[in-house]
């Protein structure tokens, strides 16, 4: 097959993947799968702020713990400053 026909093929098994991921995802939506009991708390729900006693999920290690939770952010923030510029990087690079 040529270059341009392999392409194309990809291009059609990704639209379909995307397709399947949508329709999984208001399937799920509509059936309410996933939820925790007791926890529904609508739309705004993925804030884990929301959720009660919500740092025993996100610190419950001893190590994390001890850290602000700014930092964490901070860090999580600086890693993917540091995958955007390796990203461009290696876009003007590999052009």
């Amino acid at each position: 097959m040529k270059q341009a026909q392999i392409v194309k093929v990809l291009n059609y098994i990704a639209l379909g993947i995307f397709i399947i991921i949508i329709g999984c995802a208001i399937y799920i939506m509509q059936n309410d799968i996933g939820l925790i009991e007791g926890l529904n708390f609508g739309p705004g729900s993925y804030y884990y702020s929301d959720i009660p006693g919500w740092e025993k999920y996100f610190f419950n290690h001893r190590f994390v713990q001890n850290l602000n939770p700014l930092l964490i952010i901070g860090l999580f923030c600086g890693w993917g400053f540091i995958c955007w510029k390796a990203w461009v990087y290696l876009d003007t690079k590999l052009k």
